[in-house]
């Protein structure tokens, strides 16, 4: 079975970092702008695409640096600096498109990384392991590729 590729992006610019705040079925989380990777596209490509489509931004991808492997997919957290852009630039179908709707509300939003840690950031597992690398290695670009498992 060809397993499914997603990529998100730990987009920061200066002490912030770029979110996307979900209200769904009576749940509040923060999660990281991304998505699967269209057929034909590399990871960067899409991770591109994806922060275009979600938050609006053109951003300059730096590493890898989680890399989730599940049965059915690869999911790769890449740290990115924001280069430009703006919210209201997001072009992609959870702000314009009906099926959305239905899936939650969506909301852009900023977070400034001393207060991360006040914040429902899924999946739990990068939430743990974000937090663990910031405290021991202080930096984001620090931060070196770890291969988690689900």
């Amino acid at each position: 079975m060809k397993k499914r590729r997603c990529v998100r992006g730990i987009i920061y610019k200066n002490d912030e970092i770029f979110f996307i705040h979900r209200i769904k079925d009576n749940d509040e989380y923060y999660v990281f702008p991304g998505g699967g990777i269209e057929p034909g596209e590399t990871e960067l490509e899409g991770l591109k695409r994806e922060a275009m489509e979600e938050i609006g931004a053109i951003i300059e991808p730096i590493k890898t640096i989680y890399v989730i492997e599940q049965e059915d997919r690869i999911e790769k957290f890449i740290l990115c600096k924001y280069i430009s852009g703006n919210f209201e630039d997001a072009n992609g179908p959870e702000w314009n498109s009906d099926e959305y709707k239905s899936h939650g509300s969506y909301e852009q939003t900023l977070i400034k990384i001393n207060d991360l840690k006040n914040y429902n950031i899924v999946p739990e597992k990068i939430r743990k392991q974000f937090f663990k690398d910031l405290i021991k290695d202080e930096t984001l670009l620090s931060i070196n590729e770890k291969k988690l498992v689900w």
